[in-house]
């Protein structure tokens, strides 16, 4: 289970909730009378929409030190969009929405210095999209787009250099991390052969050749023969590449959260509880440790729904 590194975690709390007031044009009214033959479905859209929020929140917190203005702008910039969309937001309405609460009330020239950061940051948390000129100006003529796939491109990012960096450690500290290197390089050149993989990895030749065979062999890189006119595989070149799409890591993620479902199913059965019964464990030593298995499974389950979600974005 290379796939059970830890996931960026997610705030519970990083935006507005969902409305519960019906649709425009709804027959819903409330009652228990109401019509028996309604549909009801889970709300994906809304769902998707609140965790990208979040995602894009929490990183804000982290690479601005925790800074609560920073995320304020930027929790306020994605409910002024309208929903599902990314929309520009001007900067007078991003200042007027935030001094709307009491709670998230900022100074004019604050401001100004939060949004050049965010958009000067490597991220790209916050790109301009109207106004000239390399100062911000308090009017609609500047409008404002936070950069929410850029930043979901990162975290995934980040997250696959952790599952490889675990999932390809043999225990020895020169080579840990050095899938995760070659990983990065190809992310950053789209296409490069081994020699030249070897170099911006800064490893030698023989180690980045069983590195790109190994990550062949799981799927994660593959490569692309240009022949030199002719199709002798001596004088061919071989460019590599990460592979695309999220389908081999998606599946990883699912072999081992059905792994984890597995253990836990053992773990009840083996002290004789059936499944809903473990909530009742207390009392001496054993269950206590058992029950501490239990949470430790239990929580890995939720890192890993979590780290699938992300990739799902």
């Amino acid at each position: 289970g290379g796939a059970a590194a830890e996931p960026p975690s997610v705030p519970s709390t990083d935006v507005e909730p969902i409305s519960e007031t019906p649709p425009v044009g709804s027959t819903f009214s409330g009652d228990d009378s109401s019509d028996d033959s309604a549909l009801w479905s889970i709300g994906a859209a809304a769902f998707d929409e609140i965790f990208k929020h979040q995602v894009v929140c929490k990183l804000v917190l982290e690479k601005f030190g925790h800074s609560q203005p920073a995320r304020n702008i930027v929790a306020t910039m994605l409910r002024a969009s309208p929903k599902g969309l990314a929309a520009p937001v001007s900067v007078q309405e991003i200042f007027d929405a935030l001094n709307a609460d009491p709670d998230t009330a900022i100074d004019r020239q604050l401001l100004l210095q939060y949004l050049r950061m965010l958009e000067s940051d490597s991220a790209r948390i916050v790109t301009r999209v109207g106004g000239q000129g390399s100062s911000f100006v308090m009017d609609g003529r500047t409008e404002l787009l936070v950069g929410t796939n850029s930043i979901l491109d990162l975290l995934k990012e980040r997250t696959m250099v952790s599952i490889l960096t675990e999932r390809y450690d043999t225990g020895e500290e020169a080579t840990r991390g050095a899938c995760a290197r070659i990983y990065r390089v190809l992310r950053k050149v789209g296409f490069a052969e081994q020699n030249q993989v070897a170099e911006l990895a800064m490893m030698p030749m023989k180690e980045a050749r069983i590195h790109l065979y190994r990550m062949y062999k799981d799927k994660y890189v593959t490569y692309q023969e240009i022949p030199r006119g002719d199709l002798n595989p001596k004088t061919m070149i071989y460019l590599w590449r990460v592979s695309e799409g999220t389908a081999v890591v998606t599946q990883d993620i699912h072999k081992t959260l059905f792994n984890l479902r597995r253990r836990k199913a053992e773990e009840i059965a083996k002290h004789g509880l059936s499944s809903g019964e473990e909530g009742h464990l207390e009392g001496h030593e054993a269950a206590r440790k058992h029950r501490c298995v239990l949470d430790r499974l239990d929580q890995a389950v939720v890192n890993l729904a979590r780290m699938l979600r992300l990739f799902r974005c």
